[in-house]
């Protein structure tokens, strides 16, 4: 196993900032963690579809906050640098830096994700799955998954995470380091994409006239 996945998945099952969600953890039987919780945007199904099936875009806005370049998430020992899809094989990779001192520290690492979605019979997103390709060492089993409602303001997202760690792992872990680590991640990701269309959006109306590059990878997204 790379050294730098090895790093990467020991450090990321314990808490690295302590941050306030909206969401839920509960460790079950099966020794899985599931993570649970709802995102309101005021966008609607059609532009989060858009959002979320335009899987180029993602690494112009997924990782901020988590990628090492502000303050906060610089104090990450993961940091999460990219993310980048390859259309031959519909995997996601996710590219990150173990921040840790020679010899436990690396950069450009990399971990596979698979894709899965489904859809409406209006062609609007249902839900996407993104799931861990392979077993790793540490972490077996990883996969997030996302569920698209209408909302009164516009649109939600019910997100699940269902985690499961290695056994020398799980003997020791506690469930309130789990809840702080994976929530901040995830929810920091939920809100950057109505963060980043809203910038968008401005950046349009400012202009008037040629859309910005999230924007114009948006007209692009691919249908059902």
């Amino acid at each position: 196993m790379n050294r730098g996945v090895f790093v990467f998945l020991f450090f990321i099952a314990f808490p690295v900032f302590i941050f306030a969600v909206n969401a839920e953890t509960t460790y079950d039987s099966e020794h899985y963690y599931n993570t649970t919780g709802n995102v309101i945007f005021n966008l609607s199904c059609k532009e989060l579809t858009d959002i979320l099936t335009n899987y180029d875009g993602y690494r112009n806005w997924a990782l901020k906050g988590i990628d090492g370049k502000d303050s906060r998430s610089r104090k990450f020992i993961a940091i999460l640098t990219d993310i980048i899809y390859r259309q031959e094989s519909q995997k996601f990779i996710l590219v990150f830096d173990v921040n840790l001192f020679w010899p436990f520290g690396s950069k450009g690492n990399n971990i596979y994700f698979d894709i899965r979605k489904e859809y409406t019979s209006t062609g609007l997103l249902k839900s996407i799955e993104f799931e861990l390709s392979e077993p790793a060492f540490l972490v077996p089993r990883a996969v997030l998954s996302l569920q698209l409602y209408e909302h009164s303001i516009g649109s939600r997202i019910y997100f699940k995470s269902r985690i499961k760690l290695a056994w020398f792992i799980d003997l020791f872990y506690t469930l309130k380091g789990f809840k702080k680590n994976f929530e901040v991640r995830i929810v920091n990701i939920m809100r950057n994409i109505k963060s980043f269309q809203r910038k968008e959006k401005k950046k349009m109306d400012n202009a008037g006239t040629e859309p910005g590059p999230f924007m114009k990878l948006l007209k692009k997204s691919p249908g059902p």
